[in-house]
């Protein structure tokens, strides 16, 4: 009889201390929603003692408020009182957003090793690594990337930015990838515009019109594009059309020593 009683006086201990801490994970989900941060830290703060729970919650908020080191000091309190791949990574970001990239790296790697399906963080950690200077790595992840999903046109693209930064010895392999990104979404802004240098470069010009033109039909606001029909047809002598261009990089509020010099 007292074995059972005990049994029970702790199951509702439990159930009472659960609904507890489900009660201020709740209000404080409600205090966060309307934007008081501060309430919300002091209401989980008043919880004691601390659970995984609610130290996962502190670090989260942390986190999106930009107070790095206190997200990563309540997660890691988080971690010493249970294992937990989410919180790792939530984790390794918070240390990507401080700035420390190697403790990141360590982290990320961590759970790809447990989860290799996680594609969006193999694809932060690739370009953590391009950041790094740790090309080879990078390469690595986006080929992976690659098969397994073929038609993300970001991964092209990625790649031939790494190769790119290999100077001449990379410069026709990035112009397949961007190729390669185009091929995949038409739509690629960055890709487009990496190809109307990488043909202006080998002097196609032809085809590096070709993709200018096909920027400007899908943005044509964007500077990038409007400077670079302005230079193409400043260097066809197409003067008329070249000051075109020239006066919507003015209604765009682009006004340089580029637009000016050309207008000269």
């Amino acid at each position: 009889m007292r074995k059972t009683a005990l049994i029970l006086l702790f199951t509702i201990l439990y159930i009472n201390k659960t609904e507890a801490q489900t009660s201020v994970l709740s209000v404080a989900d409600s205090l966060l929603q309307s934007g008081n941060y501060i309430a919300a830290i002091e209401k989980l703060d008043s919880y004691y003692p601390q659970t995984f729970e609610t130290l996962v919650k502190q670090g989260y908020i942390f986190q999106i408020t930009g107070n790095y080191s206190k997200s990563i000091s309540s997660y890691n309190e988080a971690l010493s009182k249970g294992e937990s791949v989410k919180v790792t990574q939530s984790l390794g970001k918070s240390y990507q957003l401080q700035g420390n990239a190697n403790k990141a790296i360590e982290l990320y790697e961590e759970v790809l090793e447990k989860d290799s399906t996680n594609l969006i963080l193999k694809y932060n950690l690739a370009k953590i690594y391009t950041k790094e200077r740790k090309s080879k790595d990078a390469i690595k992840l986006l080929n992976e990337l690659i098969k397994a999903d073929s038609l993300n046109p970001n991964y092209h693209y990625s790649l031939g930015k790494i190769h790119q930064n290999k100077g001449a010895s990379g410069f026709m392999k990035s112009g397949n990838y961007f190729l390669s990104a185009f091929k995949v979404d038409s739509s690629h802004l960055k890709s487009i515009y990496e190809l109307t240098k990488f043909y202006k470069k080998i002097h196609f010009k032809d085809s590096a019109t070709l993709f200018i033109n096909k920027g400007l039909k899908k943005y044509p606001e964007s500077i990038n594009f409007n400077q670079s029909k302005a230079k193409d047809l400043f260097y066809r002598k197409e003067y008329d059309s070249t000051l075109v261009y020239l006066k919507r990089l003015e209604d765009l509020n682009y006004k340089t020593m580029f637009t000016y010099k050309l207008y000269g």
